[in-house]
């Protein structure tokens, strides 16, 4: 059957299968772990977090270099290995610091204790900046194959460890199978020759100029937009208990699972976005974002207020995280609001304006911080309500990117443009009713605002289906 064979339905099939045994695998951790353990374990993924967004750019200027030059395979590499080049060179900075920081005995913060970690943690980003400048190889070469085993692997290491241990050991051993997956991913790129030739291994300070100077902006623009959430779950972490900051781990956990089913189509869309962007024809470029937006943002929403649904029976199987549940809705609302700004940033990234996207994101995390920091000291409201500064920051942030967008599309500025297609009113309506019914925790109106959602974009979600359709037939619509 050709179906069988079309590269879009074998990566989204079987990153839906990892997603769903991510999800039935998170509950079983959260169970195993309990809140107190689920809480450090949170905090050793927080700090590969910051270790992982520090990145510099390098990946996503390579990954515009790569696209660019897609027609020379050999300049290509040249960018390829030059950015290798530059996280050796910070790599052997991490080494440096990390044993200064292990002899210094600064790895206790507060309750958590990570010594014990410490290495794992140190070897983990190491593997993970090498890892993302291989993998964005084989993005920009369409090996959605190889993408659908790196994105698994993770998740099958970690079934077959989870029943086996619990408590401390068990976070050890999930981070020593996160350390295997770096390992295994490392291995798979490099087998599928993605590792620049021999003839392009030259160091050139150019290259790695060129590389810095656009993958700083981005940089700011990807850093910024994730410490959004990674500064939120670190002022839970400081100013609330091991305890809530587990039930929070184990909220943003299930809430950002919702938004991963959409990053599979976004991870193989993505160079196809760019290539589309960079087009001088602004017609061609206002029908490709209208299609993107529509197909992405509706499935979102939709996705979300169907997951807002299920929340309350997941809790009821899982008594003991029911102080979740609220944090859960809100997570998976402030994550929503994120998608309004989609096919705007990849526009500007396209355009070579990544220092305005970068400018945004900064403003947008700045606000993030105060209005957290706000919330946990100045009015000391529940944990779950401080995931209100990252939807007003997304909020923001999704603005100003459409702002930008639509001024590069029709050649002037329009606030009330802006306004009316950033969030449509029937996009809008359903989402109010979904937060009100969020804040106020009345979870037996929770199915009203998919209904809502149904009855207002029934046309777009016809379009919705032919877009599905299409991707099904012609799956060469994704090549660069």
């Amino acid at each position: 059957m050709p179906i069988l064979k079309n590269k879009i339905v074998i990566y989204v099939t079987t990153r839906y299968i990892t997603y769903a045994l991510q999800f039935l695998l998170s509950l079983a951790i959260a169970v195993r772990l309990g809140p107190f353990y689920l809480g450090v374990y949170g905090m050793v993924n927080l700090v590969i977090s910051y270790f992982g967004q520090v990145n510099f750019g390098v990946p996503h200027a390579l990954n515009v270099f790569l696209i660019h030059n897609k027609e020379n395979r050999q300049v290509g590499d040249l960018y390829s290995y030059n950015a290798f080049a530059l996280y050796t060179y910070l790599n052997m900075a991490i080494v440096i610091g990390s044993v200064i920081v292990s002899i210094a005995g600064w790895t206790k913060w507060g309750e958590y204790d990570l010594g014990s970690y410490f290495p794992l943690i140190i070897a983990i980003s190491i593997l993970t900046y090498y890892n993302s400048i291989l993998t964005t190889i084989i993005r920009v070469r369409n090996e959605v194959n190889a993408l659908s085993v790196i994105g698994s692997i993770g998740v099958f290491l970690n079934l077959c460890i989870v029943w086996f241990f619990k408590e401390n050991t068990l976070v050890f051993a999930l981070t020593l199978a996160n350390l295997l997956a770096c390992i295994l991913t490392a291995v798979i790129c490099i087998r599928k020759g993605v590792f620049p030739r021999r003839q392009s291994r030259t160091l050139q300070l150019q290259k790695q100029k060129s590389i810095l100077q656009k993958g700083l902006y981005l940089f700011l623009y990807n850093s910024c937009f994730y410490f959004i959430l990674i500064s939120i779950r670190t002022i839970i972490s400081v100013n609330y208990t091991v305890e809530e900051f587990g039930y929070f781990t184990f909220s943003f956990t299930i809430a950002n699972a919702v938004m991963l089913l959409l990053d599979s189509f976004n991870t193989i869309l993505f160079p196809k976005t760019i290539d589309l962007m960079s087009s001088d024809d602004n017609k061609k470029k206002a029908d490709a974002l209208e299609k993107m937006r529509v197909g992405y943002i509706l499935t979102s929403h939709m996705l979300v207020y169907l997951a807002m649904i299920c929340f309350p029976i997941l809790v009821w199987f899982i008594p003991k995280y029911m102080p979740a549940l609220s944090s859960m809705n809100m997570i998976a609302l402030a994550v929503l609001m994120n998608t309004n700004s989609y096919g705007y940033s990849n526009m500007l990234i396209a355009q070579n304006k990544e220092h305005k996207a970068g400018f945004i994101s900064a403003v947008s995390l700045i606000v993030n911080i105060i209005l957290g920091l706000g919330l946990a000291k100045i009015l000391n409201v529940e944990y779950s309500y401080i995931t209100i500064a990252i939807l007003v920051a997304y909020m923001i942030s999704s603005f100003l990117m459409a702002y930008e967008g639509d001024t590069i599309l029709r050649r002037e500025k329009s606030l009330s443009y802006t306004l009316k297609h950033f969030f449509p009113i029937r996009m809008f309506i359903p989402y109010m009713i979904a937060l009100i019914i969020s804040c106020t925790q009345i979870e037996y109106l929770i199915f009203i605002p998919l209904l809502v959602f149904i009855m207002l974009n029934y046309k777009d979600l016809q379009f919705l289906k032919n877009i599905a359709l299409k991707l099904i037939k012609e799956p060469e619509v994704i090549d660069v």
